[in-house]
């Protein structure tokens, strides 16, 4: 598939336009069969630049529903505003913050799999970890 990038970097249709005061930019496009293009700048971040093509609407939103940084620049009548949507597949068990350095761990329950998730946001960089029952330290009774 060839994708005229400048077309749409240079339009104005973007789904998404998300810019901190950091400096992070992410947009997507609509680039039709259903597929979502999206650009990223994230200047701390090794490489700084991505552009990500995915195959759907779901796949999409997966990737940038708990990403607090692009969700605080999206409208809240958006219906790309995922945030409040975070209840309807996965229950939350816990949260760890780390003001110094920004890192954020969730330990997430998944109603669809009744996996146990630990997903963790590097600033910017998700990376999921799937915990196995010999993990999870079991309460004894």
């Amino acid at each position: 598939m060839f994708i005229d990038l400048p077309q749409y970097i240079d339009s104005k249709e973007a789904r998404v336009y998300a810019r901190n005061e950091e400096g992070c930019m992410h947009v997507s496009w609509d680039i039709g069969d259903g597929k979502i293009m999206a650009f990223e700048y994230i200047p701390d971040n090794y490489p700084a630049v991505s552009c990500t093509i995915f195959k759907n609407d779901k796949e999409y939103k997966r990737r940038i529903y708990n990403i607090d940084w692009i969700q605080d620049c999206i409208p809240d009548d958006s219906p790309d505003k995922f945030s409040f949507k975070i209840g309807d597949t996965v229950k939350v068990i816990g949260r760890y913050y780390n003001g110094k350095t920004g890192i954020v761990v969730d330990i997430q329950h998944s109603r669809d799999t009744g996996n146990i998730l630990l997903i963790v946001n590097l600033g910017g960089y998700i990376g999921n970890i799937k915990m196995t029952e010999d993990m999870i330290e079991k309460e004894e009774e």
